[in-house]
């Protein structure tokens, strides 16, 4: 564990080379991971701030960060 997150399993969803309903096919698999807890999320927010490149995606991501700030203190 690098950063230190609490997760599940990720969860790989073989779908590569399959159509979907309208006829989209998959080019490749798509994984996903379950992050609960509140630590751990603005942990993974954090890290993942690092990367972005897209000035829309980085705000979204500092409203998300900031709303589950808002959240702990409510309680």
């Amino acid at each position: 564990m690098k950063y230190r997150i609490n997760s599940g399993k990720i969860i790989v969803d073989n779908r590569k080379g399959k159509k979907n309903s309208e006829g989209y096919v998959y080019r490749n698999n798509y994984c996903s991971l379950r992050v609960s807890r509140r630590e751990d999320l603005i942990k993974l927010f954090s890290e993942l701030k690092k990367h972005l490149k897209h000035k829309d995606k980085l705000k979204d991501l500092n409203i998300a960060i900031n709303n589950l700030i808002l959240r702990e203190h409510e309680k």
